[in-house]
């Protein structure tokens, strides 16, 4: 994809049912890591590995599985908030989305498969791009703190992030 080609503040999936419209104007720093070339290769990586081989219409991709994730994200959280108002309730929010967005960013090729062959943890280079790339400077431009959302996918986050935490990664998350 060239460099010059970013996406409008609305983006349709036209095979996701579920979401119909994904906004990416909730936040302005949003459609900046979208944009990044380290969100844009998942548009190349697919979520069911080799299953389009067998099954030609599983075709989910890891930029639209994030992009889902962050979703369906901020619509569990408004739900659950939908009486809280102030900036620790936004903020929370920021963050969950973001860390829902950026949650696969450090995938390989065939999914999973790739991590046994190449021996690696897509977590880890996950990890490695949030804190230490241009996606940790538009975070902070953002007001998210890179560490904040490494913290939330290796559920290391302190307790008042616990709902939060759950949310991206747990037995029932957004994930």
């Amino acid at each position: 994809m060239p460099d010059n080609i970013t996406f409008t503040p609305e983006i349709r999936h036209d095979l996701n049912r579920y979401h119909d419209f994904i906004s990416l104007s909730h936040y302005d720093f949003i459609q900046k890591l979208v944009d990044t070339k380290y969100f844009q290769r998942l548009r190349h990586l697919y979520q069911l590995g080799v299953s389009s081989f067998v099954y030609p219409t599983a075709t989910h991709s890891r930029l639209s599985h994030s992009l889902g994730t962050m979703e369906l994200f901020g619509k569990i959280f408004d739900n659950i908030h939908k009486h809280d108002r102030g900036d620790d309730i936004t903020n929370l929010r920021k963050l969950g989305m973001s860390a829902m967005l950026l949650h696969d960013i450090g995938h390989g090729p065939f999914s999973h498969m790739s991590e046994k062959i190449f021996n690696f943890k897509h977590e880890e280079l996950t990890v490695e791009i949030i804190q230490s790339s241009e996606v940790k400077e538009i975070l902070e431009e953002g007001g998210v703190k890179a560490d904040d959302i490494v913290k939330l996918i290796k559920n290391t986050s302190p307790p008042e992030q616990k709902h939060i935490s759950q949310l991206v990664s747990s037995e029932l998350d957004a994930d």
